[in-house]
């Protein structure tokens, strides 16, 4: 603002010394005027012009100063803009430093696949190794698979999470197995604590074809079963952290020389990787201003 104030006096002293020439330049104009002198003409068209450079003067500052002034704004406007960064970079530090730590790991994948079990919390049906599913004929046949999983609470505190399609253990008909389907269920986790859970999801065997398909093309398999844990903390100005379970890959191959055939995929000789993995990408943590009213940073 200082630079503007400069720039409007600068622009008033020259402005002014300009009409101090013009007005001279009329009066002398009109005494020479009033005595019939030839040479009034030439002044009064002096003093004409310096009063259009005047104006036009004034006009080229007016629009200069304005140029300053938006500029100046624009300064403004980004500090404010860091500013306001600054401070939201510092508030989630805040929430940060604050939230306990959480960690969601893949402790198994299980292979080979099965079939679903016959009731809930039994053990998934195994499938002959020289088994062969046709897509037309076994289209609703499902081939399940099955990862064992942990969340881990390493903080302090007793921390309650969010398990959406998660299989856990439970005191059954037929002892502490793994319920199926899976559902969502909530659980506390104390300091320190752990809790193993399992993600049991069935596909059909034309999903799976697909995925085999997807193989042959080069290309990720396009059916992936996803599960989900979910920790919220208790405050209404806090967090929202999510992490994914996927279960992906390829089950079924083709048998060679049967089109539109195919069986559990057959792994080769002392190769120890499986043709399905289960992941955990990176968890995704949302702030909120306010969970109540759905403002997030």
């Amino acid at each position: 603002m200082t630079g503007i104030r400069a720039l409007l006096a600068r622009r008033d002293r020259l402005v002014l010394g300009f009409l101090l020439v013009a007005g001279g330049l009329a009066l002398a104009t009109a005494g020479l005027a009033i005595a019939g002198v030839s040479d009034a003409l030439k002044l009064g068209t002096a003093a004409t012009a310096i009063t259009v450079v005047v104006i036009g003067f004034q006009a080229w500052e007016t629009r200069r100063s304005a140029e300053v002034a938006q500029a100046a704004l624009h300064k403004t406007d980004d500090a404010i803009k860091v500013s306001d960064r600054l401070a939201i970079e510092s508030a989630k530090a805040r929430l940060d430093a604050r939230t306990p730590h959480i960690n969601v790991s893949v402790m198994q994948t299980i292979w080979p696949p099965t079939r679903p079990p016959l009731f809930v919390s039994g053990p998934g049906q195994p499938i002959a190794s020289d088994a062969e599913f046709r897509v037309q004929r076994d289209t609703t046949t499902e081939i399940l698979l099955e990862a064992v999983c942990r969340v881990t609470n390493e903080s302090a505190v007793t921390v309650q999470v969010g398990l959406n399609n998660i299989s856990v253990q439970g005191d059954y008909a037929t002892g502490t197995a793994w319920q199926y389907p899976g559902t969502y269920l909530q659980r506390s986790i104390p300091p320190g604590g752990w809790l193993d859970f399992m993600v049991r999801e069935a596909r059909s065997v034309a999903d799976w074809a697909a995925n085999a398909e997807d193989r042959t093309n080069g290309v990720p398999g396009r059916n992936v079963i996803v599960a989900e844990v979910i920790f919220s903390d208790t405050f209404d100005n806090g967090i929202v952290d999510n992490w994914r379970v996927e279960i992906s890959g390829y089950p079924l191959e083709p048998v060679p020389g049967d089109p539109g055939t195919y069986r559990i995929t057959q792994l080769a000789p002392g190769n120890a990787s499986l043709p399905i993995a289960a992941t955990t990408p990176p968890k995704r943590r949302r702030y909120f201003l306010s969970k109540e009213l759905g403002e997030e940073y």
